[in-house]
C-alpha cells in the first residue's frame, strides 16, 4: 500500500485546489481481500488500485487463490473495498467482473458485484437466465481462482 494511517498531529499542512496537485499520486495502491465467514484464503497475488476524484472512488481489484479456500466453505464471499461507500437509500453501484474457475450452479452463468449502501464490501452473486440471484460461496472457488473487480462509487 501507498499510504498509512496514524494517530498523531497533522504537520505541515498543504492546500491545493487542484484536481490533481503537481506530485501527488493520482492512483494509490491497496491489498484486496475476500471475505467469508470461517473460510480462509491462501492468494498468489492480491493487487488493487483507487483514485478519489470529488467524492468518487474509482478502482481495480484482482486476485488469485494460491489454494482451494479452507475451513468453512458454505458462506458467502465478498471482496473487501478501500473505503465505506456513501449512505444513499435503496442505493447499489454495479461493478464489473472478469473470473475464472470459478464453479457454479446448474443454469447460473453471469458473476456480478456491487456495494450497497453504507457498506466497503463488493458483494459477489451470480446468476442466469430466468435464475433468482444468488450468493457466490467458497465451495466453488478452487486453486488458481481468479477474481478481478472494477468499478466506481460514492465515497461515505
Amino acid at each position: 500500500d501507498d499510504y498509512s494511517l496514524a494517530n498523531a498531529a497533522i504537520t505541515l499542512p498543504y492546500y491545493s485546489k487542484a484536481v490533481n496537485p503537481q506530485g501527488f499520486p493520482r492512483w494509490f495502491r491497496w491489498t484486496p481481500t475476500l471475505i467469508s465467514t470461517g473460510a480462509t484464503f491462501t492468494y498468489t497475488f492480491q493487487t488493487g488500485t483507487f483514485a478519489i476524484n470529488n467524492g468518487l472512488v474509482v478502482f481495480e481489484a484482482s486476485i488469485q487463490l494460491g489454494a482451494a479456500p479452507g475451513g468453512t466453505t458454505s458462506n458467502s464471499v465478498s471482496m473487501g473495498l478501500p473505503f465505506t461507500a456513501a449512505t444513499i437509500s435503496n442505493s447499489r453501484m454495479a461493478f464489473s467482473v472478469y473470473w475464472s474457475l470459478i464453479t457454479l450452479p446448474a443454469n447460473m452463468t453471469v458473476l456480478t458485484s456491487y456495494v450497497a449502501s453504507s457498506l466497503a464490501v463488493a458483494t459477489l452473486r451470480y446468476t442466469g437466465s430466468g435464475q433468482t440471484a444468488a450468493a457466490l460461496l467458497a465451495s466453488g472457488m478452487v486453486n488458481g481462482t481468479v477474481l478481478q473487480i472494477s468499478g466506481q462509487y460514492f465515497l461515505g
